[in-house]
């Protein structure tokens, strides 16, 4: 029997506030009148997994693009890989806003990280970016942008890359993935442009890149955490240390939120696999990471065995610094290599030593900071950034 395994992720777009919804279980009807749902689903039983092993999957974005809007640009996608990298690792800093009692269930390191490719299919170089002009504005729940006959992008082999496609979607839909096991032609998962990662087109509430996050995480085998049984009480992720909830969580609840007589608690809803905002979403839990670990181990092999398809990842937690442009006017953004601690400071210097600028960072903020120097003079000043430890500086040319 053919195996697939879809799995559809239905949201409120940010500009309506509707009710979130998902058409997993439409789907899943849909697949046994056709016949072609497995009778069981993928195993999920824990596979032995190499203490402190970081597997590197190598990412392709395929941008498919019917207006100049949609046609995300290659700060958008650098963006969207480095929040995966953070979160799949947990040093995503908004973590500290994880309630106290789940906590002590987070997952830290899955011990899998993303970057984008830098061998296609025929070993060429490649930026892992492929970008497709199509004549369909909007394409709905049917994977019609994974076929170039259909006005999309071929998947590349997907047992050895993560296929991301990003376009516009149609009815409310954030996005979606499919499970292990499905048709490779397909494998994969789809990005609305205007929830995919931290800049450029995103929107809030879906604007720090969590969608993908949440995808992913499908596309590693993980499930809904409250079962998607709407509010019966009976449903399931598979995964015991996420507690049992009723329905799915919107927008950003206040602890705790009750639901299923799981109190004192209640809901996780911090957790990437439910619906709440992008900027609620802190944590993956020790159970899901282990379920996401065997996926790797049983249904995508051949992931582990692809680092030379990827270009190298820093083992510690870069922060330097681009600004961008440069020459300028004095209006200028910062761009950091990652997301900016809570404490940052930045000074700005002339030739002869004066401070002309300095910044205190206070709080979480994005790894892109606009800077307006006012009426500065024409020259040559240097961008000091004290962060985690680490001193890194930058010339500027400032040019009217």
């Amino acid at each position: 029997m053919i195996r697939i395994w879809l799995l559809f992720l239905i949201l409120s777009l940010p500009h309506e506030l509707l009710a979130q919804q998902c058409g997993t279980n439409t789907i899943h009807k849909m697949l046994q009148q056709k016949g072609l749902w497995p009778q069981n689903k993928a195993s999920h039983n824990t596979t032995s997994w190499p203490t402190d092993s970081i597997y590197t999957i190598p990412v392709v974005i395929h941008v498919i693009y019917a207006t100049n809007a949609q046609n995300v640009q290659d700060l958008q996608i650098e963006s969207q890989v480095e929040v995966l990298n953070e979160d799949y690792a947990g040093l995503n800093l908004d973590a500290i806003l994880i309630p106290q009692p789940f906590k002590q269930f987070k997952s830290g390191d899955v011990g899998i990280r993303f970057c984008l490719a830098s061998v296609d299919p025929q070993n060429n170089p490649t930026t892992g970016i492929t970008r497709t002009f199509t004549q369909v504005n909007s394409f709905a729940l049917n994977d019609e942008m994974k076929y170039a006959t259909t006005g999309g992008h071929d998947a590349w082999p997907t047992d050895k890359y993560l296929n991301i496609w990003v376009c516009n979607l149609d009815g409310n839909v954030l996005g979606y993935a499919q499970y292990p096991g499905g048709p490779p032609e397909t494998d994969g998962v789809v990005i609305y442009y205007k929830a995919f990662g931290k800049n450029g087109t995103a929107a809030k509430p879906y604007n720090k890149g969590r969608t993908a996050t949440h995808e992913v995480g499908h596309w590693l085998n993980l499930q809904h955490i409250w079962g998607d049984d709407g509010n019966a009480c009976n449903g399931s992720d598979e995964v015991a240390d996420t507690p049992n909830q009723a329905n799915s969580s919107s927008g950003c609840p206040v602890f705790p939120s009750i639901s299923c007589n799981n109190g004192p608690h209640g809901d996780m809803y911090v957790n990437y696999m439910d619906y709440t905002n992008d900027s609620c979403m802190f944590m993956f839990t020790q159970g899901q990471k282990e379920r996401m670990q065997t996926a790797i181990e049983n249904y995508r092999p051949l992931m582990k065995n692809t680092s030379t398809n990827c270009a190298p990842l820093y083992q510690t937690i870069d922060y330097s610094t681009t600004i961008i442009p440069n020459p300028s006017t004095g209006r200028f953004m910062i761009k950091f290599k990652n997301a900016i601690p809570p404490t940052c400071l930045l000074q700005m210097f002339d030739l002869t030593g004066k401070t002309i600028y300095s910044y205190q960072v206070s709080g979480l903020e994005s790894r892109y900071l606009n800077i307006d120097l006012g009426n500065v003079s024409n020259g040559l000043y240097f961008l000091k950034t004290e962060i985690a430890g680490k001193t890194y500086v930058n010339k500027l040319m400032v040019f009217r």
